[in-house]
């Protein structure tokens, strides 16, 4: 922080404030409680159910991808929808650039964790993630695309 700052010179504040951070995140503030109402208003009970109807929904839909290995712990209905997966003989990147062209977000990559990455001797995993505005469909189209990056890399 500062104390004056001028063309030529500035002063600094006294110790501790010289290194206080300077202002505030208040829009930040601001989002987060505009988040925490939106989810109030929902209710956290229904946004859970709709995370596990999701990734049921989904983990069924997954097994099914020929060629597709879940990656981490044993998945099960109550699991979080966010799923980590290889795809045999396609690397990561270029599922999310397929992926991308069908307009689906995914990650790919070593996700900071290139130690893991390295014990399971994989270079990196694809992480798609649902949560409370995704549906159905968004589950179907990833899968869709999938098969695209199938077709791509037979």
């Amino acid at each position: 922080m500062i104390s004056e700052v001028h063309w030529d010179h500035t002063t600094w504040a006294d110790v501790p404030s010289k290194f206080e951070a300077g202002t505030p995140p208040i829009a930040d503030a601001v989002a987060l409680a505009t988040a925490l109402d939106y989810i109030s208003k929902i209710g956290r009970r229904k946004i859970q159910e709709h995370a596990a109807q999701l990734t049921s929904y989904a983990l069924h839909k997954l097994k099914k991808v020929p060629g597709l290995k879940l990656i981490g712990h044993s998945y099960t209905d109550d699991s979080a929808p966010i799923f980590s997966f290889t795809i045999e003989g396609v690397h990561p990147h270029d599922v999310v650039e397929i992926l991308a062209r069908h307009k689906i977000c995914v990650r790919g990559g070593h996700h900071c964790a290139m130690p893991l990455m390295e014990s399971l001797k994989i270079n990196g995993t694809t992480r798609a993630s649902f949560t409370l505005y995704n549906s159905h469909d968004d589950v179907d189209a990833l899968v869709k695309g999938l098969s695209d990056v199938q077709k791509v890399f037979q």
